[in-house]
């Protein structure tokens, strides 16, 4: 009976009031009014749509008495130094007109009623009944008020107004019944703080009467108490919370956190939990409606919360869920919260629907961030596992360092030795950033940072050289690029130039062997060392395809050595594909040459054999002889390159010498050799010589080749022949 007599009262005391300022309103534009001192003072005239005080300044309550008198929706700010506090001397603010009081922020601005005065409430929202009147009210601490045996602490909201707070702290306030907020209009909080407000009956942070409708979200309730019910909240008609805390509040006989009295009560994404009463610690009553990802660390003397049905988390008497939550502390923002320690089970355990639309029960204002504000994203990846959802709670857990693991698509690609573009993946968390760097310089990587999975783009150079291999680094991991080898290039030294059977002299057969390889009717076979075509052979710049003299006085120039390496107007190119025996580990090409020193003359013929080899490997040379008398010993110098062979090793060729006598000379590179005793001729009395016309193999030479040989041409020549025949010899290579 004591409960409704007495809103029966407030209602009688809001028509009252209401009844005597109507008479007066002024009927204009919204104004707006900026409080410049921090007194609590009358506005000196209210009706002229100017705050000014008796000294000249503009108080918070001058400012309402002005927005009172005026039928528009007022804005009220502060020009204040801060933090600041304003001490109400002369009672409670009362709002009658719709207006909205923009504050600093709840740390930097608190209006409370003055120590000196006994009791007195902070606001008084009295808009007539069904008026609808709304009032906003953001970025102030509301504090102190007390109302001994009356209702409404710290702000009473009177039938058929709307209130809207946000970014407020509601606290120690004391009142018989709703200590911190008395509401029998729409309520509407969020991103605030309601703590430490004690009621001597019932709803010691919120009383809402049986009229009102309340919505919270992103709100802190705690250490709030009551002596009877509801030391958090105690309700009458309906209510909806969404990412509310609720916790450390005392009730002495039913509901700790929330009381219900037999009224829909939906809830989302709220912890209610560490709160004490004789019945229903965390929440009281029947009529609960779960709207999933609650936390309720008991929910003994409860119905409509069933662990795990909807992400729920639901504890019991005996088996209470700990949400570990922190102490009431500055966190960040202009609000204390009550954070999420590590390892707690409300982190990531929420419903996103808060930030983008539910489709029922959805809060006043879709949350973007925690009740910290700007900052503070309502949705983290607080556990690591790559993907951000939101937590229960009004407080969101920081996002936790992610675990990065990198994948490749791919781990290789081979290119030709033109080279080209290539790419591939990485597939990796949405968080983790990656780049790529190319570890030689002829890859190029073109697309090579992102953040989540991505694709690398690089580019190859052409290969001029032997076959490689190349990587790009990223993320700990190397990417293989391979490239095939490029094609070779031979050099022909003039127009003419000798081949291993060439007589000395130019013939019509010389001259047609050069027009088919000029017309690419006889290509080029390495095995068979074609690349010396013929007698005669074009140069690349002032080749004309005939044998003129001057062709062949540059023929025998290069024959006796005059000018062995010099072009003429050339040199002459062709490219052939090459294979891997052909390389050492380099790439390196060891020549297959020699250069002449040749007499013309009589036909016989002493020579060098090409040879191919590989750096680092041994390489054999044949010294053949074309018998044209019969000879019985030949002597002869052989020179060659120390930079490219070394360890000369003498062998038996077929022309069956039994003499191989080959040994150093004081000038390095060279090796003086005689050779001779041959099987015995019986036409030719049984002596020891090579018979006219034979073409044999006199010795073989065995090189090591240097292991850092380069790509090209070495030289091995013989000198100082002689035979036991006076005819002159004719040496080739």
């Amino acid at each position: 009976m004591k409960l409704l007599f007495t809103i029966a009262v407030s209602l009688l005391m809001t028509v009252t009031l209401f009844s005597q300022e109507t008479t007066n309103l002024i009927y204009s534009p919204a104004a707006s009014f900026v409080v410049t001192g921090n007194g609590d003072s009358n506005d000196l005239t209210t009706f002229d749509n100017l705050c000014l005080d008796a000294a000249g300044g503009c108080t918070l309550r001058a400012a309402i008495q002005q927005a009172n008198a005026l039928a528009g929706n007022d804005t009220i700010t502060f020009a204040l130094n801060t933090p600041t506090t304003i001490n109400l001397r002369l009672g409670e603010l009362s709002v009658l007109q719709s207006v909205t009081i923009t504050g600093p922020g709840a740390k930097n601005l608190t209006i409370q009623r003055d120590p000196s005065i006994a009791l007195g409430r902070i606001f008084n929202i009295q808009g007539p009944f069904g008026d609808g009147t709304t009032v906003n009210i953001s970025g102030v601490t509301i504090a102190n008020g007390k109302m001994g045996t009356d209702f409404g602490g710290g702000i009473r909201n009177a039938p058929g107004n709307t209130l809207n707070l946000s970014g407020v702290i509601d606290r120690d306030n004391s009142a018989e019944v709703g200590a911190g907020f008395l509401n029998y209009g729409t309520l509407n909080i969020v991103n605030s703080t309601i703590n430490n407000n004690i009621a001597n009956s019932e709803g010691g942070g919120i009383h809402n009467q049986s009229i009102g409708t309340v919505n919270i979200a992103n709100t802190t309730i705690s250490d709030n108490r009551a002596t009877n019910f509801g030391g958090g909240i105690a309700t009458f008609n309906q209510m909806t919370l969404n990412n509310v805390t609720i916790s450390n509040n005392t009730a002495g006989v039913r509901g700790g956190g929330i009381y219900n009295e037999n009224v829909n009560v939906s809830l989302r994404n709220t912890i209610a939990a560490n709160n004490s009463a004789s019945s229903g610690p965390n929440v009281y009553g029947t009529t609960y409606s779960s709207r999933g990802y609650n936390l309720i660390g008991n929910s003994a003397g409860s119905l409509g919360f069933t662990n795990g049905v909807n992400g729920d988390k639901v504890g019991s008497s005996t088996a209470p869920v700990n949400p570990l939550l922190g102490q009431l502390l500055s966190n960040g923002g202009q609000t204390d919260t009550r954070e999420l320690l590590s390892g707690s089970p409300a982190i990531d355990a929420g419903d996103d629907c808060v930030t983008s639309g539910c489709v029922s029960g959805s809060p006043s204002t879709l949350l973007t961030t925690d009740q910290r504000g700007s900052g503070f994203s309502r949705r983290t990846d607080g556990n690591g596992n790559g993907t951000a959802t939101v937590d229960m709670g009004a407080f969101e857990f920081p996002a936790a360092p992610v675990s990065c693991s990198y994948t490749l698509g791919s781990n290789s690609q081979s290119f030709s030795n033109s080279g080209g573009n290539g790419s591939f993946t990485i597939n990796t968390n949405s968080t983790c950033s990656w780049s790529a760097q190319s570890n030689n310089s002829w890859v190029a990587v073109t697309s090579g940072n992102g953040t989540g999975s991505g694709t690398v783009q690089f580019t190859v150079q052409s290969n001029p050289g032997a076959a490689r291999t190349g990587g790009i680094t990223i993320a700990g991991q190397t990417f293989t690029v391979n490239q095939d080898a490029a094609a070779a290039t031979l050099t022909y030294e003039g127009d003419i130039t000798s081949r291993p059977n060439g007589d000395g002299s130019i013939l019509s057969n010389d001259v047609v062997q050069m027009r088919k390889f000029l017309n690419g009717t006889d290509t080029i076979n390495l095995t068979t060392d074609e690349f010396r075509r013929a007698d005669s052979a074009p140069f690349a710049s002032r080749g004309d395809g005939k044998i003129l003299s001057d062709d062949v006085v540059q023929a025998r120039r290069y024959q006796n050595g005059t000018n062995p390496k010099q072009t003429v107007g050339g040199p002459m190119t062709q490219s052939f594909a090459r294979t891997d025996d052909e390389f050492d580990n380099q790439g390196a090409k060891l020549s297959k040459t020699t250069s002449e020193n040749a007499v013309l003359g009589n036909p016989r013929e002493v020579r060098v054999e090409s040879a191919s080899g590989s750096a680092g490997q041994m390489v054999t040379v044949n010294i053949r002889v074309n018998a044209v008398g019969n000879e019985s010993e030949y002597g002869f110098i052989i020179t060659y390159d120390t930079s490219v062979l070394s360890n000369p090793v003498i062998g038996a060729g077929n022309a069956g010498a039994s003499v191989r006598s080959c040994n150093s000379t004081t000038t390095p590179g060279q090796i003086n050799c005689s050779v001779g005793g041959f099987p015995n001729d019986p036409n030719q009395n049984g002596i020891g010589e090579i018979a006219a016309g034979n073409n044999q193999i006199l010795i073989t030479v065995t090189f090591t080749v240097a292991p850092n040989a380069p790509v090209g041409v070495t030289s091995l020549t013989l000198s100082n022949v002689n035979a036991s025949s006076d005819a002159p010899e004719l040496f080739r290579p």
